[in-house]
Parts: structure tokens; sequence; C-alpha cells
């Protein structure tokens, strides 16, 4: 972010948070999506706008419930094509000032193979004989039967969404989370500190899945080499807040 912008009135601040998953259809009845619901980043945007700031929320409402309330924008996304869609649509409107980026993205799109059984009038002797054949098909729409002998999904990677966020609007105030499994404290730390460079982000949120098992703090928020600690999830909002308006530099109590 550029801290030699000038600096708006709190009220004048506005504010993108993303939150829940992404799903990666198979059919139009399968999804692959992951454990997360979005929690976080909802009580994050209810948290800006409980301080007067006009918050957009983007997350998917077919993993969470967000009631409508005053100074909160909700947009949806399903997939992670719509979520592209609106945070490029959001982000390159200028109209923000910060992007909290908590939502868990998926990572490799899905290609679908299958063998579909013809019947066309090249094979009917063979049919005829008794004989059932298959053809490899992709994506095919509707809903995959569930008699197939076999089907293959090839998962494809896609593009980091938070690594365009700067590219489209090189100004704004980036805060990126990033979770690992199984990771020690260091790692962790050195994990995070990567992932904050490569977006360029102007504080990154990490965790480890089972870190509080191994000692590990619920969050960590790191601006390089700074490093803060939430012992308890309940706080990350308000200190998120903190750190973002002191970025800002705009502390209401400054």
């Amino acid at each position: 972010m550029d801290r030699n912008a000038e600096v708006k009135p709190l009220g004048e601040l506005r504010v993108l948070v993303t939150a829940g998953s992404t799903w990666t259809k198979i059919d139009e009845v399968r999804v692959i999506t992951n454990v997360f619901t979005g929690n976080t980043g909802i009580g994050i945007a209810k948290h800006f706008v409980a301080k007067g700031i006009a918050t957009t929320l983007l997350y998917n409402p077919r993993i969470n419930h967000v009631d409508p309330h005053p100074g909160l924008k909700i947009v949806d996304y399903v997939t992670y094509e719509d979520l592209y869609a609106r945070m490029q649509e959001e982000i390159c409107s200028g109209s923000y000032d910060v992007v909290i980026h908590s939502a868990a993205v998926s990572d490799y799109g899905a290609q679908v193979k299958q063998l579909v059984e013809v019947d066309t009038p090249e094979i009917q002797s063979l049919v005829k004989a008794g004989y059932r054949v298959f053809q490899e098909v992709t994506n095919v729409p509707g809903k995959i039967k569930s008699d197939l002998p076999e089907l293959t999904l090839t998962m494809t990677k896609t593009d980091k969404i938070v690594d365009f966020v700067k590219a489209w609007c090189p100004g704004i105030c980036l805060v990126k989370f990033k979770l690992e499994v199984d990771r020690t404290y260091s790692s962790l730390v050195e994990v995070a500190q990567h992932s904050q460079k490569t977006s360029k982000a102007d504080l990154i949120v990490a965790n480890d899945l089972h870190g509080q098992k191994n000692g590990i703090p619920p969050a960590l928020i790191l601006e390089g080499e700074n490093l803060e600690e939430i012992g308890n999830r309940e706080f990350l909002p308000s200190r998120l807040f903190d750190r973002v308006m002191d970025l800002l530099g705009k502390r209401p109590n400054a």
C-alpha cells in the first residue's frame, strides 16, 4: 500500500472481505470443497461494520448464512471462477482501501473423464453379440451416472487470486491469510513471510490446523519481521482492525 497517500476519514474508508470456501464442480450435483465455513471472515466483516466502516463481504451462501446489516454489502460467489470475477470487478472499481482475503480458495480445478456407453450404427454387430462399448468423454453436462465402471478426475492447479490484488489496485492495503498443517512454529513463520512477499501483502495472518496441539497460537499476524501472536481467535477481528488502522494511519484512539 502507499503509505504516503492521503489519509481518509474513518467513515470514508471501504473494506472488502472474502470469506468461506469455493466449490469445484464435478457435475451438476457433486462438488469438491474444503471444511471451512467462513466464520472468521464473517466475524471480521461484522467488526469493521461495527466500527462504522462500509464493508463488502464476498462469501459462499451455500455454506453459511449472513443476515443483512446496514453498512454491509453482501456479494455471493460459489465457484473459483465466481470469486475471481467478483474480486476483480470489486477491486478494479477503485472503491476500496483494504482487502482482507480470508476465503479458502480451491487450489485445483477438476476435469472429469468418464466412460460413457455408446450405441451407434457402426458397432451394432458388437451390441447384438452382447458386448457393451464405452467411450471416454470429458466434462459431460448433467449428472454423472452412478453405475459407470470408471471415473477419472484430473486436478489442474489454479492461479492464486490473491496474487492479482496488487496488480488490480497497487495502492490497496492487502491482508492475506495462510493456513498450514503440522508445521513447527519457526517453519510456519518462514512460510508466512515468504507468502506475504509473494503476494505483496501488507499483513498476513498465519495459522496451523493442528497448531494449538503443538503449542502454536491460534493465529499469528505478520508484517515482515514484525510478529504478533493472537492467543484467542475471538480477538483476531479487533486486532486486525487495529493493525489495518495503523497501516492507514487512522487509529480511532490515535
